[in-house]
C-alpha cells in the first residue's frame, strides 16, 4: 500500500504536483504518511490542502490505519499551513534520514469529531 498520484490541472491537464500516502519508519514504528508536493507556480491555490486532504479521508475511510502524520522540514511553513488546515497537529520533532523534522498527526477520532464539526 502506498504511493503518489500524479495531480493535475482539470481545465488543462497540466501536472500541477503529486500526493498520496507512503509508509514511513519513524522511531522504529511504521506510519502511514500523508505526503504531497506542488510545483511552484501552482502553490498558493489550495491544491496541496485539498489532495492531502482526500488522501487523509481515503486513508480513514477505508481503515487503512488508526493515525496518519506529515513529516515536514521545519521551515517550511507553508506545508504546516496545509497540515493544519486537515486537522493535523505537531506532535514532535524527530530525525528523518538524519535530518531534523517536525512531525505532524492526526488519529482517526480527532478525524471524526473534525468531520462531525465541519458538517454542523
Amino acid at each position: 500500500m502506498g504511493g503518489q498520484n500524479i495531480l493535475t490541472l482539470k481545465e488543462t491537464n497540466e501536472v500541477i504536483g503529486q500526493s498520496g500516502l507512503l509508509v514511513r519508519e519513524v522511531d522504529d514504528a511504521f506510519e502511514l504518511e500523508i505526503a504531497y508536493s506542488i510545483l511552484p507556480k501552482f502553490r498558493r491555490n489550495g491544491f496541496a490542502t485539498e489532495a492531502s486532504g482526500k488522501c487523509r479521508d481515503y486513508a480513514f475511510e477505508n481503515d487503512y490505519n488508526d493515525k496518519l502524520i506529515s513529516i515536514i522540514v521545519p521551515e517550511n511553513e507553508f506545508s504546516k499551513k496545509v497540515a493544519i488546515k486537515n486537522g493535523l497537529k505537531l506532535e514532535k520533532r524527530i530525525n528523518f534520514h538524519k535530518k531534523e523534522m517536525d512531525l505532524f498527526a492526526i488519529t482517526k477520532d480527532q478525524w471524526k469529531d473534525l468531520k462531525n464539526w465541519t458538517s454542523l
